[in-house]
């Protein structure tokens, strides 16, 4: 979605911003992708319908599991797409969308170093958290809301662009 410098005649709605992609919420996931865009030189623009950044993420503690991290070579833990395939089908009751599950999956790691190379900070230590057969989560530290903040700093470094309290 763009909003350019022009008019719409129908609407006689004058739109004096311009985005390549605009990102709707500002939770972990969302912040995610609009640091990437940023970072890769894409014009965007995160709204947020709050009058503060995070979402729920803010209020989470964050944990992030991830296949193949650093911390599960480093304790020589095994692990694999199908396991953790079928740990997360387990969790959600066979209810699971198996394409977004394997996506999920598939990029979990490439997701946890981008937010390290972001400023966030993780503990040293795997957590082995009930749903999952082997120890697979990292925990951020200090909670959600630091994450949310350390992430918000590198978006708005980068050049994204961010309002919030906005009603669609």
């Amino acid at each position: 979605m763009s909003i350019n410098a022009s008019q719409d005649k129908k609407n006689n709605e004058k739109f004096d911003e311009y985005y390549d992609v605009i990102v709707v919420g500002s939770g972990i996931s969302a912040h995610i992708c609009a640091t990437y865009l940023a970072k890769n030189k894409i014009n965007v623009l995160m709204i947020e319908k709050m009058d503060r950044i995070g979402g729920n993420s803010a209020l989470s503690q964050q944990d992030f599991a991830v296949m193949g991290s650093d911390l599960q070579k480093k304790e020589n833990i095994q692990d694999s797409v199908g396991l953790f395939l079928k740990d997360l089908n387990k969790a959600g009751g066979g209810y699971n969308h198996k394409e977004q599950s394997l996506r999920l999956i598939k990029y979990s790691n490439e997701a946890y170093e981008f937010a390290k190379s972001c400023g966030i900070k993780y503990s040293d230590k795997l957590k082995f958290l009930g749903g999952h057969s082997v120890p697979r989560t990292i925990q951020t530290i200090g909670g959600g809301g630091k994450a949310i903040q350390t992430i918000h700093n590198t978006f708005l470094k980068e050049g994204g662009k961010f309002k919030k309290r906005n009603q669609m």
